[in-house]
């Protein structure tokens, strides 16, 4: 009778070994970086075969296309000639993905995705229409990829307002800002990432002085803070 062959069992040993050590491994961690762990184990919760956390390969460029920009722009210094290039570069890949009315400028601190206000709400009004809850999805996402303060503000131009709902700019402003993060909240999103603000018409990017550049006031802007 022949003799079985029992080099196999130095294979399973060094597997069973290795499983050994992976064990310890783990176990050790999880007294180290009990909150790593939890988090690692929903990202993989959350991996699917298209994505992670079921999103499509588009949406997943479309996601990394905008993180690119903010981390683009918050790093680069405003005065050199390759931040003017990079912006116009970046915007045409912007308004791809979020459309001809929302940009993105850099701040100190941080970056900011803007919405001119007509996008977002119907003249002198804070509900958010449902044209733009697609695009409000797409930024959602992204900060769901991120870990920063994110600050919520609503700017109008220098024209006054007095409805029964919105004595002055001042409200107007807040309410639209809050609109935005009632939104954001809606989607799971911590809420305690978020601050929001209403600065009426006391925090223009243009001279009030055309019809044009008033509309570019009337925006809301999320911030990215470093």
């Amino acid at each position: 009778m022949k003799k079985e062959n029992d080099s196999w069992m130095l294979t399973f040993c060094d597997l069973l070994m290795l499983l050994l050590t992976f064990f310890v491994l783990l176990y050790s961690m999880s007294s180290i970086y009990p909150e790593y762990l939890k988090m690692l184990k929903k990202s993989f919760l959350r991996t699917t075969i298209w994505g992670i956390g079921g999103l499509s390969a588009t949406e997943m460029r479309e996601i990394r296309e905008v993180m690119l920009i903010l981390k683009s722009l918050k790093f680069v210094s405003s005065g050199t000639p390759y931040k003017k290039a990079l912006k116009e570069n970046e915007y045409k890949k912007l308004e791809e993905i979020l459309g001809h009315d929302v940009w993105i400028r850099s701040r100190q601190g941080g970056a900011s995705i803007v919405f001119k206000s007509d996008v977002l709400f119907d003249s002198g009004k804070a509900e958010l229409k449902k044209e733009c809850l697609p695009v409000l999805e797409k930024i959602a996402k992204v900060i769901n990829f991120t870990i920063c303060p994110i600050s919520i503000e609503g700017h109008t131009d220098d024209r006054p307002i007095h409805t029964p709902k919105y004595p002055s700019n001042w409200e107007l402003s807040l309410f639209r800002a809050s609109s935005v993060l009632k939104y954001f909240i809606d989607k799971k999103i911590n809420p305690s990432r978020f601050s929001i603000g209403g600065y009426a018409h006391t925090r223009p990017l243009y001279p009030n002085n055309s019809e044009k550049n008033r509309a570019k006031n009337r925006r809301v802007e999320i911030v990215f803070w470093r």
